[in-house]
């Protein structure tokens, strides 16, 4: 038996293969210049970014105060005082019924008050400040020893105990 091998073709010489055209130098450079016009426009925009943030945390710093803590305020100088009879006659239009049945027409100082600079009286169960009226008289003074009211030209005074 014998081995034949099989016949191959003839060898060929190589021919090189031709190469793509160029591109022209124009094309090149646009795109360059399109690549740089939008590097430049991303750092523009990143910068953008920054200086709007920063804006933004600076109005937002001014415009809301941070919550300040919450504390119970100490009242301080309480003046404990005794009920002082008056010749007051008049009664207030703005109290309740039972107001002026609780009290009459009498002006009772139940406490006085300076908190932070701010005076402040309790007559009859309520709250008053220089300025307030209660029963037609006029707030003028408070302190720790009373009540100065005015009623017209009279003063009356109400004396912490």
């Amino acid at each position: 038996m014998t081995i034949t091998q099989p016949e191959l073709p003839p060898l060929q010489p190589s021919v090189a293969k031709p190469a793509p055209p160029a591109i022209p130098m124009k094309y090149l450079v646009f795109a360059l210049i399109v690549i740089a016009a939008l590097f430049v426009l991303q750092q523009a925009a990143a910068m953008f970014a920054k200086l709007h943030t920063a804006k933004t945390q600076a109005l937002a710093a001014q415009s809301v105060p941070p919550p300040a803590p919450v504390a119970p305020l100490p009242v301080q100088n309480i003046a404990p005082t005794t009920p002082v009879a008056t010749d007051v006659t008049a009664s207030a239009p703005e109290q309740p019924e039972s107001y002026e049945r609780s009290y009459g027409s009498q002006l009772v100082l139940n406490g006085v008050t300076v908190t932070n600079g701010q005076k402040m009286a309790l007559i009859n169960n309520g709250i008053y400040q220089i300025g307030d009226e209660i029963m037609g008289k006029t707030i003028v003074n408070i302190n720790l020893d009373g009540v100065e009211l005015m009623d017209g030209d009279q003063k009356i005074i109400l004396k912490t105990r």
